[in-house]
């Protein structure tokens, strides 16, 4: 929910019509916001912090949040390789 809100923004004002798929997103998204980082989540949050609506102290939470998530993944990839 978080996530869709966040991405879900910047594409919104970037669109320039619908179509059968929803919104039709302008190539300045591309250049304007996903440039900004490989992940989409990353590179719209940096958009919104750019433009003065979040700051770092607000991104921090969420990074350590999507480390702790890919520690978790990959030891329960190491537990599942090497039961004991």
């Amino acid at each position: 929910m978080f996530r869709d809100s966040v991405v879900e923004k910047p594409e919104a004002f970037f669109s320039n019509g619908l179509d059968g798929n929803g919104l039709t997103v302008d190539e300045e998204y591309k250049t304007n916001v996903l440039a900004r980082a490989k992940n989409t989540l990353f590179a719209s949050l940096l958009w919104f912090k750019e433009r003065g609506a979040m700051n770092q102290a607000d991104i921090n939470p969420v990074d350590l949040i999507r480390l702790h998530r890919t520690e978790a993944a990959h030891e329960l990839i190491g537990i599942l390789a090497n039961p004991q």
